[in-house]
């Protein structure tokens, strides 16, 4: 039991530290606010004008979530190729608490900050646009939400380590950001896509917590089919914390052997 607090303690620790960290960076503002503000205007837009009876779970959703991940993606990242800017990361990487912990608190810190960008487009929605949210089911779309957030911290820690190994992370950042979006369907649904991307599109949680949380604004809401979506973002979102902690104590193994970054 006391390995288990002292774990979740320094999660939240780093958590802490990031949030601390970025309230003194006045440029932060501009990333996390008035960038997503804006391509959340634009998206609810293009619905609005198009006048699609789609307008609340994929416009209001789909800029909300976008708007998440990117700021999930931007900000784990972002933090590791500064740390190596600053010839820190390796000494992360060699630190007795590892650097899979301290990445988790990282992630956490800034889906908390994500969340405030679905905020936004929830408030446009209502108080700009005059869009009524009905959610048919309030414990079930909160649960389905709140996995959903889950499923993308999941998602970054395993995409993590690439910008460990990556010599030019913020193309990397920009690609997986927008192929992400892509294969989750996050303002159109999946079934647009060919047949071997939505394979593909299936094996992300993301996926799965979208429609989710579509089924609950519906005028049908199928407990049955959130279920077994709430299921499955469970599963997949375990999976991908096992893989990215394996993939994370790989390259602090490789670091220690070859004594830095610049060969693994």
């Amino acid at each position: 039991m006391k390995p288990i607090k002292s774990n979740l303690r320094l999660i939240l620790v780093n958590m802490e530290i990031t949030l601390k960290s970025l309230s003194a960076r006045p440029t932060w503002l501009i990333d996390n606010t008035i960038v997503p503000l804006i391509f959340t205007l634009v998206a609810l837009f293009l619905f609005y004008l198009a006048e699609l009876d789609n307008f609340i779970p994929y416009a209001v959703f789909g800029s909300g979530i976008a708007g998440m991940w990117a700021t999930t993606l931007f900000g784990a990242g972002n933090s590791l190729r500064v740390e190596r800017i600053l010839g820190t990361l390796e000494y992360l990487l060699i630190c007795p608490t590892g650097l899979w912990k301290n990445l988790f608190g990282r992630a956490l810190a800034f889906s908390l900050l994500g969340l405030t960008v679905f905020g936004q487009a929830l408030t446009l929605a209502v108080f700009v646009f005059n869009v009524p949210i009905i959610v048919s089911n309030s414990v079930v779309f909160v649960v389905a939400f709140l996995l959903t957030v889950v499923s993308f911290v999941a998602l970054g820690m395993l995409l993590a380590p690439l910008f460990i190994i990556a010599r030019s992370a913020p193309n990397l950042m920009n690609s997986l950001e927008t192929l992400i979006l892509v294969f989750c369907g996050v303002t159109y649904p999946v079934s647009v896509l060919p047949p071997l991307f939505q394979i593909v599109s299936y094996t992300l949680a993301p996926t799965w917590g979208m429609e989710a949380l579509r089924f609950t604004v519906s005028s049908i809401c199928l407990d049955g089919i959130v279920l077994r979506n709430v299921v499955i973002i469970i599963c997949l979102t375990f999976i991908y914390l096992i893989f990215s902690k394996k993939l994370v104590n790989s390259i602090e193994k490789k670091v220690r052997l070859k004594g830095g970054l610049v060969r693994i």
